[in-house]
């Protein structure tokens, strides 16, 4: 990268952009009235924008031409997105041992997620403020129970597999080939992980 200026430009770039998220996210905390557009413009800033230039700039280092780098780009980003609601719903279901870090760091942040921001915008009434009761509360379990009940859990991995099938489409543009298997294979294991 140090021989190549437009390269360490694009990394200054995503380190901006990634602040950025943070900030954002920072502005959020316990914001029970956080909606969809917002919480995915957080993940494009916090954690798409970096994979997805690392698919870029693994293109553009080996030489690809332009349309491959664009699409991967867009590969990386979907990717990304996708990994992180995936990380979102680890935190609130998945298992210490096999996730290998303390869970419900989100809620305990007051970092409202895909499930629960689903669930509230369409919750109502008495229902609504339970849920809200459990967030407040910082109750991971009685928050899970209600989010797994509501479909709000399943509709938010329906969401990170469907990112990841639109990533996974602009793999087209690759030639076949090792590359085209191993991308193939993060793709799976980006919904498959369980840590």
């Amino acid at each position: 990268p140090g021989r190549n200026p437009a390269i360490n430009l694009r990394l200054g770039e995503v380190t901006n952009t990634l602040c950025e998220g943070e900030l954002v996210q920072l502005h959020h905390r316990d914001d029970l009235s956080l909606d969809e557009p917002t919480y995915f413009e957080i993940v494009r800033r916090k954690t798409a924008v970096l994979i997805g230039a690392c698919c870029q700039l693994g293109a553009r280092l080996s030489g690809a031409p332009q349309p491959v780098e664009t699409a991967l780009y867009r590969f990386g980003e979907g990717l990304g997105t996708a990994f992180q609601i995936q990380d979102d719903l680890l935190d609130l279901e998945g298992r210490e041992d096999v996730v290998g870090k303390s869970l419900g760091r989100d809620l305990e942040k007051g970092k409202l997620t895909l499930p629960v921001i689903l669930h509230l915008a369409q919750a109502e009434g008495a229902d609504r403020e339970l849920t809200i009761d459990a967030i407040r509360a910082r109750d991971g379990a009685r928050l899970l129970e209600r989010l797994r009940a509501s479909g709000s859990v399943a509709a938010a991995r329906a969401r990170a597999e469907t990112l990841c099938e639109e990533a996974r489409a602009e793999l087209a543009a690759l030639p076949q080939g090792g590359a085209l298997v191993a991308l193939h294979a993060a793709a799976d294991a980006v919904i498959q992980r369980q840590f």
